[in-house]
């Protein structure tokens, strides 16, 4: 998913992503989301494609308002507020083949969080969906989320200070391969308590929180 925030930012182009023009128009609060859907991961990231992990890792990594990029032969892209999130799923062989060796140079792989699903050996001929109540409920809980949680996250003190515990104590993993997750692991972290304190659909950040945070991250780490 694309999430951003539509502003008035780009005088040159006259245009934003949406075709909007930027001409005259004030900043506004209005929300653009851009959703991606595919039942398999490479079809999304495609095979080997390097210039497009690139352009992910970068779009993790900015903090800034404006995300420019320029087309070669064509009109600038700007994206206001950009915020990627991916969730996939794929298997052993076509993990191989959209990232092979070369990615890892990249750095693309330090971004994302790698989730092994042990098998199980059940085999289900129907599987059932959801029933209607789950998905109500489901959908009842992030409108509930966008409604009541806005404005920037703070931590309290004693956030702060289990946080500075976690950064200071946690040793890398001892696979070299996986020495550029090292230096992002903390970034990882923030990330997911934001999503968990978004969960209790609050801004204000305390050590459970962060604790409950780190006990996910830990787990993805094993």
């Amino acid at each position: 998913m694309l999430h951003t925030t539509k502003r008035s930012y780009d005088a040159t182009t006259a245009t934003n992503l949406w075709g909007d023009s930027n001409e005259g128009i004030e900043a506004t609060a209005e929300t653009h989301a851009s959703w991606i859907v595919a039942d398999e991961f490479i079809n999304f990231i495609g095979r080997g494609n390097i210039d497009f992990c690139n352009l992910l890792g970068e779009l993790w990594d900015f903090d800034e308002p404006v995300y420019r990029d320029r087309i070669k032969n064509g009109r600038s892209v700007t994206i206001p507020f950009p915020v990627c999130n991916i969730l996939a799923g794929t298997n052993q062989e076509n993990f191989a083949l959209a990232f092979p060796p070369e990615i890892m140079a990249t750095g693309f792989l330090s971004r994302i969080l790698l989730i092994y699903g042990e098998p199980t050996g059940e085999r289900i001929t129907f599987p059932t969906d959801a029933t209607q109540e789950v998905k109500e409920a489901i959908k009842k809980e992030l409108q509930e989320i966008k409604q009541q949680v806005s404005g920037r996250a703070q931590t309290d003190s004693e956030a702060d200070t289990v946080l500075d515990e976690i950064y200071k104590q946690w040793k890398d993993l001892p696979d070299i391969r996986f020495r550029t997750y090292s230096s992002r692991r903390f970034t990882q972290l923030i990330k997911i308590i934001l999503s968990v304190t978004a969960s209790y659909k609050t801004n204000r950040i305390n050590s459970r929180i962060v604790k409950e945070a780190n006990t996910y991250l830990a787990a993805q780490s094993i």
